[in-house]
């Protein structure tokens, strides 16, 4: 919804003596202006006690119900989210389902979620990083062992980034080994399905006035 701007009323312009009908012109312009603004503010008195319940800012929440493996070693793979939960101003878009669009320019926060699971006995490194608009962020990568065969592991990353209107972030993962996977699971008595990924976007603040550098 577009957002609507009131200014003040043109009132009359002052006289010596304000005739009935010059009073009344300035009623009906004051009654005109305040009808207006009413019907673009939603909160009534009773809620400015420190609520939000009328705030609404861009997030999202997005996971995945698919076992996502590596088709190669050591080659970067897109980290995917089949399914969306929650959406406001924040998208899934592209053929993988893997790059969370923003409508908003700003900070964003990512919490991120995956369950990793190695085939085998043997120890192996998977790397999780960043991609922004088809550009890798330097310094994003972090590093998970994982050994054991059937072993399961939760992995999380949670970032803060700069956005602009339009631009995505991607997840990528890889690994020297093809015998890991981000694994779902059905359910099982007495819990419920797992995702193979989840991700909780919120957004933090505007750009205005806000120093930018690399990821730590």
């Amino acid at each position: 919804m577009a957002m609507k701007f009131f200014r003040a009323a043109n009132l009359p312009a002052p006289m010596a003596n304000y005739s009935q009908e010059q009073f009344r012109q300035l009623v009906r312009s004051l009654e005109l202006y305040f009808s207006q603004l009413d019907s673009q503010t939603p909160i009534t008195a009773e809620y400015f006690q420190g609520h939000g319940e009328y705030i609404i800012n861009p997030c999202g929440l997005f996971y995945d119900t698919t076992t996502q493996t590596l088709a190669t070693a050591d080659t970067s793979t897109p980290v995917e989210f089949g399914i969306t939960y929650i959406s406001h101003d924040i998208t899934v878009e592209g053929a993988n389902n893997s790059q969370i669009t923003v409508a908003k320019s700003g900070i964003y926060n990512f919490q991120f979620t995956a369950t990793i699971e190695s085939t085998n006995s043997s120890a192996k490194d998977v790397y999780i990083w960043l991609n922004r608009d088809g550009t890798d962020i330097g310094y994003s990568a972090r590093p998970y062992t994982i050994s054991g065969s059937g072993t399961e592991r939760s992995f999380t990353y949670n970032f803060s980034i700069d956005l602009q209107a339009g631009q995505y972030i991607e997840l990528e993962w890889a690994s020297p080994d093809t015998t890991v996977s981000l694994a779902a699971k059905a359910a099982s008595a007495p819990y419920p399905e797992v995702a193979s990924t989840v991700l909780a976007v919120s957004f933090v603040s505007s750009l205005e006035d806000v120093t930018v550098g690399t990821i730590p």
